[in-house]
């Protein structure tokens, strides 16, 4: 789905992120080949996710680093 949404928006793969907060959105990134941001508000657990925003000020900073 991931690779259908850069396909069809003309995305930069590697200029692309995912957020999310699950492992199953952990893994999705990863399967494909993006950055993947865990948002530990959310309602699932990250596997091995480095980059981690703990509230949305985090995830702005985190953002940020990106642009």
């Amino acid at each position: 789905m991931i690779e259908h949404l850069i396909a069809t928006v003309g995305c930069d793969a590697s200029k692309t992120l995912l957020v999310g907060d699950s492992i199953k959105d952990e893994e999705a990134a990863l399967n494909a080949g993006i950055d993947f941001i865990f948002a530990a508000w959310g309602y699932g657990r990250a596997q091995s996710a480095n980059l981690r925003a703990h509230n949305i000020h985090e995830l702005i900073a985190l953002l940020n680093t990106f642009i």
